[in-house]
């Protein structure tokens, strides 16, 4: 499953590489059969979560029956989702463990693997100007799915309707379809990287109420002293060892204001409109087609959403996935027939992905310099590198959050203060909605990979090598781990 604005191509290279990996070895006459999801290219992504997820998992079913009618029989199910790709699968095998799909075919579900996917959403935890107005406009540039990416949307049932939620939130919820899903397959693992990718940064992709990379301004992580993965050096760093860091100034408006010190804060002001002036330029000279055409299509793409939407929830009901699932139920509907759903309807999505591919790969070319140039220009805070300090003492070390377990957490639960050790400097400043979902997800056990990429900017890109990119050569790294360390 892809990214927003993405297409099946963007996964080739994943594809192929978890194809050879299989061929090099005997599994007791079983076949490997890769599938790429094609309900949801371009555009279509904007019409939410939800609605792509059970696109999604309409051709999982789909194509279960028509391997059947083959003569195959699927005895193992794996899903990787990068970018927006890993929130619709975690929505798709919801409905998929809801319908009695692994039970009914008696499918073992084994990995679950997520590249850049923002579980906690993409509301920045930041509190300057520029940042509150783009957590309020992102709902209005990505139509329902941004809704949802910031939390903002609420999901209505007549069985709860007194405890509103957003999607994301409910989707961590232990009584649900969506969270038993996920805790039924054997392993969960997740790649994120740590700078350069502010849209997915660490916190979101890493499910962590902490960031020690400072992912949202840190664009070289120098300074820090990691730990690596064997063979896998200098890219994918090993989650269970120590970083070594040494505090640093950083400088923002409100420090500056309260220490005096007006050549900062005004070395600070100049720049960020430095930056603002560089967007601004980006737009008007450089890629000025695109940016007109962008926003034309986005009028055009909203009218289509708006009808596709419509004729979905016509002939669609979602609403039962959010009924809760007593635990205590017996297993008397086990045997119930899955519904395997009519292709019919997918005619308008298939001939807009010969027409979404070329839109796609350009808007994603494009629009992750320019995204990532809007960030650099929101922050206030200026970046400056840690620098090395290696003492003998504790002082300067940090173990990385998946070893701060929530048994560990219990006293700061929904709290911002810093007075619980030196790891709170590294504490965000984020929602109790968020909180809740790194807490319940992390209730899971997961295997974290954080991924440094240093000879591109475009780590969101390079990560699963989205395209034959010479300086995409280190996201190779990345995927040969990831074939490497799957079960099949």
């Amino acid at each position: 499953m892809y990214t927003l604005w993405g297409n099946p191509s963007h996964m080739a290279y994943i594809k192929s590489q978890l194809e050879t990996q299989f061929s090099k070895h005997s599994f007791n006459n079983e076949k490997l059969f890769v599938y790429t999801t094609g309900s949801h290219p371009g555009y279509i992504t904007y019409d939410g979560i939800d609605i792509n997820g059970k696109r999604i998992s309409d051709e999982i079913k789909t194509i279960t029956n028509s391997l059947m009618n083959q003569g195959g029989k699927v005895t193992k199910f794996s899903c990787v989702g990068y970018s927006l790709g890993g929130l619709m699968i975690r929505y798709a095998i919801g409905e998929l463990f809801n319908s009695n799909y692994f039970d009914h075919y008696n499918i073992e579900p084994v990995n679950f693997v997520t590249f850049c996917s923002p579980h906690v959403g993409v509301l920045l935890p930041e509190v300057n100007l520029s940042i509150k107005l783009f957590n309020k406009i992102v709902p209005y540039l990505l139509a329902n799915t941004g809704n949802q990416l910031v939390l903002k949307d609420t999901i209505n049932h007549h069985q709860h309707s007194h405890q509103q939620l957003p999607l994301l939130v409910l989707m961590c919820d232990p009584r649900f379809c969506f969270f038993k899903a996920l805790a039924s397959f054997h392993y969960r693992s997740l790649y994120t990287n740590i700078i350069n990718d502010k849209r997915t940064c660490f916190f979101t992709a890493g499910i962590s109420n902490r960031d020690p990379f400072d992912s949202m301004h840190n664009q070289l992580a120098l300074g820090y002293h990691l730990a690596y993965i064997k063979e896998y050096a200098p890219v994918i760093i090993d989650y269970s060892k120590l970083i070594h860091y040494s505090k640093i100034l950083l400088v923002d408006d409100d420090a500056a204001a309260a220490t005096g010190a007006t050549g900062p804060r005004l070395s600070n002001f100049i720049s960020r409109k430095l930056n603002w002036f560089r967007v601004l330029a980006n737009i008007i000279f450089l890629t000025p087609l695109w940016a007109i055409s962008l926003i034309c299509r986005s009028v055009v793409e909203r009218v289509r959403l708006s009808l596709r939407v419509r004729k979905f929830f016509k002939e669609t009901s979602i609403l039962h996935l959010y009924d809760i699932i007593d635990d205590t139920d017996t297993d008397e509907d086990e045997d119930e027939t899955v519904d395997i759903p009519s292709i019919k309807g997918s005619t308008t999505i298939e001939d807009e992905n010969a027409d979404t591919v070329y839109i796609s790969n350009e808007l994603n070319t494009q629009t992750d310099m320019f995204m990532e140039s809007v960030f650099d220009a929101m922050h206030t805070r200026k970046y400056h590198p840690y620098q090395y300090g290696f003492t003998s003492s504790s002082k300067g070390q940090l173990p990385l959050p998946s070893t701060l377990h929530l048994k560990d957490l219990k006293s700061t639960k929904y709290r911002n203060d810093s007075n619980h050790g030196d790891n709170d400097e590294f504490r965000l400043k984020l929602t109790s909605h968020q909180e809740y979902i790194i807490e319940q997800l992390n209730s899971l056990n997961w295997s974290k990979y954080p991924v440094l990429i240093r000879r591109t900017k475009a780590t969101h890109a390079a990560v699963i090598v989205r395209s034959e990119e010479p300086l995409f050569e280190e996201g190779k790294l990345v995927v040969d781990h990831f074939v490497k360390s799957f079960r099949y």
